[in-house]
């Protein structure tokens, strides 16, 4: 295999490591500068737009994903499926974007409709996202480098024209043009080494059915998540909309640095599929699922913990109600923690997303209706929504264990007594914390005092896990153990 591993979770690790500084830089700024209504409105908006998104992307992200590194190896090959998708992606953007358009004149007011239109840009620009491409060749080194330039970017673009609580359009324009720049220099990359090539019209046509599987599994996910905002966004409380998002983001954040462990793993595992490699596909998803939820789960369990804390940090006194549903968040992560393993490592590469769709919108109508039920009884507080999202959830995980049971192999299931055992090691969180907020008489107030007790508690927390990881001897703790004392021992 032409590229490490190791090399390219480094690279992948790093990458996501730069989507937490840079908007963990950004969020608190736009908290403060931005009024909670204005800022409101446009999570309404961005909201709407997110279930426009997928219906544009047509699917074509992940499938090509898997395609490309089937195919990476035959040059006229690769250039055909290339130019299928692309075209695809162009033709999927125009029509969604139209519909969109229709959307916005007929539904909303006027007043808004700028920002609308401006968030809208990126529902037809989905055509020029080829980060498929570079993600199927493991370009994780050009990937690191280009983010750091486009988050560089959009950081100082956010500095320099938003300054004013109603600053929400000039907000939406740079989101939207920064996406658009992100899109370009990856297309020009790739362009490198791929050429438009002239396609046959039935070709397109075969490409439609898994793209619509896959199209239909983007947007069934969108009942869970997605589907809450929604629900949220059609109440007059814009703040409720606000406490969700911000929830939303500060776990994405926290969790796209540990989802590179999954994400780098998928075109080198459906690679030993295709090559029939059954050793080295089990042994590189035991070990990268156990790391992964090593990581993950004490993330989870810790959020849930100091949701608070984070809250405070994040945006301020102004918005600390958005805590309880944070916390929630946290406990909710490890359902996604257990699904995105099962998900992208075992369902996905062997082939099996049409039953993982059947999976995600049954649930997901579970989902539909629990926020039906809330939102006609006029309850908008947005925990409740995390919560009907975290029983649906459960239902996909029991599904997704009993998919892989039942149509692959049971030692593919990856939630087995690993996961259980980092997650009751992480429970030691819960008492810690606890002693430390009594002891130490925390206090929400920006001062060095809140910080340091915020760094020491979180510092205890992770020395606990891992020595008692270290005294249990996990097998992935005493292999790094082992290769860093081979290593300074040279």
């Amino acid at each position: 295999m032409g590229k490490s591993i190791k090399k390219n979770a480094i690279a992948s690790t790093l990458l996501k490591s730069l989507n937490i500084i840079f908007p963990m830089m950004i969020g608190p700024y736009l908290a403060r500068v931005l009024s909670t209504t204005y800022y409101g409105e446009f999570n309404r908006a961005a909201s709407i737009v997110s279930w426009f998104v997928p219906f544009a992307s047509f699917g074509i992200y992940n499938y090509g994903i898997r395609a490309i590194s089937k195919a990476k190896n035959d040059e006229k090959q690769l250039s055909y499926l290339f130019t299928c998708l692309f075209f695809i992606g162009v033709f999927s953007g125009l029509m969604t974007s139209i519909i969109y358009i229709g959307y916005v004149y007929f539904t909303v007011d006027v007043s808004l409709m700028a920002l609308y239109l401006v968030l809208g840009v990126q529902i037809f620009t989905q055509f020029c996202c080829v980060e498929w491409m570079n993600e199927a060749f493991e370009n994780y080194g050009f990937i690191l480098v280009k983010t750091f330039l486009i988050r560089l970017l959009n950081l100082v673009a956010v500095f320099i024209f938003v300054k004013e609580a109603h600053d929400i359009v000039p907000y939406a324009w740079i989101i939207s043009f920064v996406n658009l720049a992100n899109y370009l220099v990856s297309f020009v990359y790739v362009k490198k080494n791929v050429h438009f090539v002239k396609v046959h019209l039935p070709d397109l046509k075969k490409l439609l059915v898994p793209l619509i599987s896959m199209l239909l599994l983007a947007n069934s996910n969108m009942l869970y998540t997605a589907l809450d905002r929604l629900f949220l966004s059609m109440q007059s409380q814009g703040e409720y909309i606000t406490y969700y998002t911000f929830s939303v983001t500060i776990t994405q954040v926290i969790t796209q640095v540990i989802n590179s462990i999954v994400i780098v793993t998928i075109p080198r595992l459906s690679n030993y599929l295709g090559e029939h490699r059954e050793k080295d596909y089990y042994d590189l998803l035991d070990k990268s699922s156990r790391i992964f939820f090593m990581l993950g789960i004490p993330l989870c369990v810790g959020l849930a913990c100091l949701g608070k804390s984070a809250i405070f940090l994040y945006g301020g006194e102004e918005y600390l109600l958005a805590s309880t549903t944070l916390s929630i968040f946290g406990i909710r992560t490890l359902l996604w923690l257990a699904d995105q393993s099962m998900n992208y490592q075992v369902i996905f590469p062997y082939g099996h997303e049409r039953k993982l769709t059947v999976i995600y919108v049954a649930c997901g109508c579970i989902n539909l209706l629990l926020d039906g039920l809330l939102f006609a009884f006029h309850i908008y507080q947005p925990e409740y929504y995390v919560i009907t999202t975290m029983i649906s959830e459960i239902f996909v995980v029991g599904l997704d264990i009993r998919l892989i049971k039942k149509y692959i192999d049971p030692r593919a299931i990856t939630v087995n007594h690993q996961f259980f055992k980092y997650l009751w090691v992480s429970l030691t969180f819960v008492p810690i914390t606890m002693m430390f907020k009594w002891v130490c008489h925390y206090q929400y107030q920006l001062n060095l005092s809140f910080i340091m007790t915020t760094l020491v508690m979180v510092i205890t927390c992770v020395i606990v896990y891992f020595a008692i990881l270290f005294g249990l001897k996990d097998t992935i703790l005493w292999d790094i153990y082992a290769k860093m004392k081979k290593k300074w021992a040279k």
